[in-house]
């Protein structure tokens, strides 16, 4: 028995080695088996065509992973597979073919990725050599550490052949350290996975929020001569992206966050899903936001851990003095009976327990605060009253008047646009799919807030836009009031012009 585990643990290190550790040894075949996870969209009736030829399925990639060693990667094998689940969970019918289909209007839409690129550093520790029974010698790594970055290039078209997307989808830099003291290569398996899964998240979920999606949604075809299902998705003007778009700005940085249905079955906030998808193309397609510097958390990937780890975590390891930072947060709002503050309130949260489920808006602006960014443009379409709408608080509790106010805005870099007042509701605005304050943020960035005509726009600009509509929408439509505010030091308003575009 004793014998058996050591030729098994010997035969183990010496495929270990000759992954790239040791001379002579050619590249070693790294099988990733991507599984892309649980992605934030719902499957609709349409269908589409994954255009993948067989030479592109069967294509390799050799990494040179400098210290950590050489290796082959079923890349095509890996992207297939990959596509297959992702497309699965937004598209009622997925079919893979070798080559684009001859005439237009077979499927609802065509897509034809390229091969992925991609990009691999290894940070090896300081060697130990490790002598087994016989003499070879191997190669020891107590802590090695790899970071992994995934670009995906796909085109899009629709059932008339028109080009409806054309970009490149870029993972966040992944990092993973063989810290079991072993000579492993599951750590640079590990984060060449998460990476390429990254990527094609990213390009499903860019798909399904494209406004051309939701009309053929909307219309119903899974398939040619189908019967149309009832049309229960809102085709909003605000989808279609502002036509001229502002140039890449590596300094600006976002995490947006929509919530739409609940762990905790609290009541569904329409069409926060839909504000967080149509928010980050507009960020990443329109103003200049980097892909990658463009973090997205919908529904079930937007709990507290989430939340917690994107906000403290990843924007200080990120960001400098020269950043710019926005924040957008679409979802219910909750009160505290006890303290009056106010919280938001996330996927796992429970309005009952809000200060251990909850996130404090107090510690979102204190976090926000004390970033070596320049400037931060908080955007929140929730309420805090406790009063209906986007807000909840729990059973059996009598509403309270929360203000949002905290002494980082007064003092700090930190400006709040907050849907609505203390007191108030904050209103989803059924006829355009969007919250009111979302929808009307939106149609002031596609050019209605432009009132000087310069082609640009700043954050007053916009409030002295969105304020007014958002009222009167709310007494003519829902007889409530609605008073947008914007909270924050009058010396960071007049110089932050964190969203300002070209807007035509």
């Amino acid at each position: 028995m004793e014998t058996a585990i050591v030729k098994r643990v010997s035969s183990t290190l010496l495929v270990g080695a000759c992954a790239g550790m040791l001379a002579g040894c050619g590249p070693t075949m790294l099988p990733l088996a991507t599984d892309v996870g649980k992605l934030p969209v719902k499957k609709e009736p349409v269908s589409v065509a994954l255009v993948i030829p067989e030479q592109t399925k069967g294509a390799t990639r050799i990494l040179d992973v400098s210290c950590g060693g050489t290796y082959t990667i079923p890349v095509g094998l890996e992207l297939t597979e990959g596509m297959l689940q992702g497309l699965a969970q937004a598209f009622d019918s997925v079919s893979l073919v070798t080559a684009k289909p001859a005439q237009p209007g077979e499927y609802d839409f065509v897509i034809e990725p390229a091969l992925p690129d991609l990009a691999i550093e290894g940070n090896c520790a300081a060697r130990r050599w490790l002598w087994l029974l016989f003499p070879v010698k191997l190669f020891y790594n107590p802590a090695d550490r790899f970071e992994a970055q995934t670009e995906l290039r796909a085109t899009v078209e629709d059932r008339t052949g028109r080009a409806i997307v054309d970009d490149t989808f870029r993972s966040e830099r992944h990092v993973r350290e063989n810290i079991s003291g072993g000579v492993s290569t599951v750590p640079i398996a590990d984060v060449l996975r998460i990476s390429m899964a990254d990527a094609i998240q990213r390009l499903t979920v860019g798909i399904a929020g494209t406004a051309e999606y939701r009309s053929s949604a909307r219309k119903g075809r899974s398939s040619p001569g189908s019967s149309p299902i009832p049309e229960t998705i809102v085709v909003s003007d605000v989808d279609d992206l502002p036509a001229v778009t502002a140039p890449s700005q590596q300094h600006r940085y976002a995490i947006v966050i929509g919530i739409e249905q609940y762990r905790q079955r609290l009541p569904k906030v329409d069409y926060a899903a839909r504000d967080a998808q149509v928010m980050r193309e507009y960020l990443v397609k329109a103003l200049g936001y980097p892909e990658e510097n463009v973090v997205t958390l919908v529904n079930q990937n937007a709990t507290k851990t989430d939340i917690e780890k994107y906000i403290e975590r990843w924007l200080p390891n990120h960001v400098d003095r020269n950043s710019s930072v926005f924040v957008f947060y679409s979802g219910h709002g909750a009160p505290d009976p006890k303290t009056s503050e106010g919280y938001l309130v996330p996927y796992d949260g429970d309005p009952t327990f809000l200060e251990v489920t909850g996130y404090p808006l107090k510690r979102l602006y204190g976090q926000l605060g004390q970033l070596a960014a320049k400037e931060s443009f908080v955007v929140l379409d929730s309420c805090f009253s406790g009063a209906g709408g986007r807000s909840v608080v729990a059973k059996g509790t009598r509403p309270v008047v929360v203000m949002t106010e905290s002494p980082a805005l007064t003092s700090g870099k930190t400006v709040v646009l907050s849907a609505s007042g203390g007191d108030q509701v904050s209103n989803t605005y059924g006829p355009k799919g969007h919250g009111l304050l979302t929808y009307f943020f939106l149609k002031g960035l596609k050019g209605e807030a432009d009132a000087n005509q310069d082609r640009l726009i700043d954050v007053e600009e916009l409030f002295a836009y969105l304020k007014p509509s958002v009222e009167a929408t709310a007494r003519r439509e829902y007889n409530s009031e609605q008073t947008p505010q914007l909270i924050g030091e009058p010396s960071v308003l007049k110089r932050l012009n964190l969203i300002g575009s070209t807007v035509r």
